[in-house]
């Protein structure tokens, strides 16, 4: 019985957030690159990581390996990697669960659309479709991040003054109760009881000059 082999083991994740196996970018692209991917990651917390290999591992997709790589390379925190596979010349964009939650998902999308309209522009050469690429993804991140830190912002400043107003509003509540309460209790001292005249009950005295009667009070 033939074993099954072991999956090849994935790269250690690269330093500077580009692993270029095709040689495809010039080291002055790469440094261009790696230092973009550095002031992104500080500034906005995003790590993004580029990958350009030669071929797959058998039986594994492009999609496969973009997820398998950035899990690998960012287990936690917003992360996005971008891959390129030579050998069937297609790109993929894999993000991170906390990526999607932070930012809003029509824009990835479109960002995901308008990398793949990039890498089809196949008269230009390869370096210059990945850094063009690599240029764009991080461009848009960093817009992403900044339109919703602002909109979150707002959010926050809307809120806090509604928990004001809605504050407000209970001490408004709590006072007029009080007062009501005050009014009721004073107009019910004003308010004196009413008198219970005894119940009479009238005999007729026989015999008596003139009709004469007893009363008796109960």
């Amino acid at each position: 019985m033939v074993q099954a082999a072991d999956p090849p083991a994935l790269p250690p994740a690269p330093a500077d957030g580009i692993w270029d196996d095709t040689r495809a970018l010039t080291p002055d692209q790469r440094a261009r690159l790696a230092t973009a991917v550095a002031e992104l990651r500080v500034e906005h917390g995003v790590s993004v990581w580029v990958v350009a290999e030669t071929f797959l591992p058998q039986g594994t997709t492009p999609r496969d390996r973009a997820r398998q790589l950035r899990q690998a390379w960012s287990p936690a925190g917003a992360a996005v990697l971008f891959l390129y596979d030579r050998s069937s010349d297609r790109e993929m964009l894999s993000y991170s669960p906390d990526l999607w939650s932070r930012l809003p998902s029509a824009g990835l999308f479109h960002l995901h659309q308008s990398l793949h309209e990039t890498m089809q522009q196949r008269s230009l050469p390869l370096e210059k479709r990945m850094e063009q690429c690599v240029q764009r993804l991080l461009s848009n991140i960093a817009t992403l991040s900044s339109q919703q830190g602002k909109l979150d912002q707002v959010q926050g400043r809307d809120f806090f003054r509604l928990g004001r107003v809605f504050g407000a509003g209970l001490v408004l509540l709590a006072v007029v109760f009080w007062a009501w309460e005050g009014w009721q209790r004073r107009r019910q001292q004003r308010v004196q009881p009413l008198g219970r005249l005894p119940k009479v009950v009238v005999n007729p005295r026989l015999g008596a000059p003139h009709g004469s009667t007893v009363l008796r009070v109960e």
